[in-house]
């Protein structure tokens, strides 16, 4: 719902504030899907890598928010999304490459990609994907009801709401 929505874009904002200020590049994407067909999903790019974290990219974030709660928000497709981010990924030079999925619940796939447990886009053949294309990937379950987190991520975190978050990341 949204308020688990807003606590995963408020833990999103505050990574990008942190990354910014200590000067590591980053890119924030988000996506949803229709029910319907590949064709309607959607792939957002709030801030990509080499841009600045400047205003326009703040509000564009910010106002996911008040988007939440539409149609449009009611699924997604987590797996298609992995593997969306792990390509881009792959074009960027790092030694180290992250991937950080926050996750305001469980994954609920529209009927175009089936399940998040079965089909070509089933999170682990994701998850797997990311880890050969060279990237580490990190889920975040923000809120009640976000331990899915820890069926399809090895590594991962869980926690209430935002606040809950700097003893957990930084320690």
């Amino acid at each position: 719902d949204g308020v688990h929505s807003e606590e995963a874009i408020k833990a999103t904002i505050l990574f990008a504030e942190v990354l910014d200020r200590i000067g590591i590049d980053f890119e924030i994407l988000g996506f949803n899907t229709l029910p319907t067909t590949e064709s309607e999903k959607e792939n957002y790019v709030f801030k990509g890598f080499g841009k600045t974290y400047d205003t326009d990219s703040k509000k564009k974030v910010e106002r996911v928010i008040t988007d939440v709660d539409t149609i449009a928000a009611a699924k997604n497709d987590d797996g298609p999304a992995i593997k969306w981010a792990s390509d881009r990924m792959v074009e960027q030079n790092g030694e180290r490459k992250f991937i950080f999925v926050i996750s305001d619940g469980q994954p609920v796939y529209s009927n175009v990609y089936g399940n998040a447990r079965t089909g070509d886009f089933a999170m682990d053949k994701m998850i797997k994907y990311s880890q050969d294309t060279g990237s580490h990937i990190i889920g975040l379950g923000i809120g009640p009801g976000t331990t899915a987190v820890q069926e399809f991520y090895k590594t991962n975190r869980v926690v209430s709401n935002v606040k809950e978050l700097s003893p957990v990341i930084g320690g």
